[in-house]
């Protein structure tokens, strides 16, 4: 064989071995790509006051579910107003037409705290009105089932009831919040966390770490235990407030500072937020996740 013909055997060989090296490369990163689940962006809005606004909770669930331990993630944004509740946004916000425009794949509500036991006929009203827009604008309502003040603990039972009925009326996800709260109350023998601030409202970092892990398995219909996200903040006060209470408790802060919660914190308030969602599973006709309420493509 001529040197000729032995080089043009060789440059045949060396394209032969370049495509199957190339399709090699090729299938290995289809394969990847298949192996790595699509990410889902939930598009969700807050609407609510202090008791959402506490430690920014929609971007504390937004960092849990950026830890990736789903294909889901959120893109959140809010509407909330302190010391305000559903009626007055419907009747002194343009929040109708916010949620109109949004193009939302659920809506977050929280009513003023006494509303479930003050205010009912209010609630219901409005919680149906801004369902109605809500669901008419293509998205879902969940609602924020919200706790008992730490001097009311008896208003519980009746504070989860209103929000079970309003949303089982308006065909929407229940975000069992208080009822993990109650949960944890009911069981303060066994651990040393404290989930109200002082000013026996508003949570406190524990308090809004729960909430956040509630929030977690809503969208996610998975189990917060095992999270390493550990950072939440607790409810900020007005300075009247802050000043007035810091003379009955000299060593009360206020300041907007990341609590790093330890690991026995964090293992008590995931598991107890997963026991709650699983309780309301097995127990309730109310969805209590997207999952469950087969909102969620798979």
């Amino acid at each position: 064989m001529t040197r000729r013909s032995n080089l043009i055997l060789l440059f045949l060989s060396l394209i032969c071995l370049v495509s199957i090296t190339s399709q090699q490369l090729q299938a290995a990163e289809n394969a990847s790509s298949k192996s790595q689940p699509k990410t889902i962006t939930l598009k969700v809005f807050w609407i609510g006051n202090s008791y959402t606004a506490s430690g920014n909770l929609p971007q504390l669930v937004t960092n849990m579910m950026a830890e990736g331990r789903t294909k889901y993630r959120m893109d959140a944004s809010h509407h909330w107003v302190g010391g305000k509740g559903w009626d007055h946004h419907v009747e002194e916000t343009n929040v109708l037409s916010k949620i109109s425009a949004g193009n939302y794949d659920y809506v977050v509500l929280q009513d003023y705290s006494y509303a479930p036991t003050h205010r009912k006929e209010k609630m219901r009203k409005y919680g149906k009105i801004l369902a109605d827009a809500i669901k008419d604008s293509g998205a879902t309502p969940v609602y924020y089932n919200t706790w008992a003040k730490a001097h009311l603990p008896n208003e519980a039972d009746e504070i989860n009831g209103m929000y079970h009925e309003v949303a089982l009326a308006n065909d929407g996800i229940l975000a069992p919040v208080g009822a993990a709260w109650q949960y944890l109350i009911d069981n303060k023998d066994k651990h040393n966390l404290t989930l109200h601030l002082v000013d026996r409202s508003h949570p406190s970092a524990q308090g809004t770490y729960l909430n956040a892990a509630i929030f977690y398995s809503v969208f996610t219909g998975k189990s917060p235990v095992g999270l390493k996200f550990r950072k939440s903040k607790g409810y900020i006060m007005g300075k009247g407030q802050y000043e007035k209470l810091k003379k009955k408790h000299p060593n009360l802060n206020n300041d907007n500072v990341d609590t790093t919660h330890a690991n026995t914190t964090i293992n008590i308030l995931q598991k107890a937020a997963w026991y709650t969602i699983q309780k309301y599973q097995k127990e309730n006709k109310i969805p209590v996740t997207a999952k469950q309420a087969e909102l969620i493509v798979q």
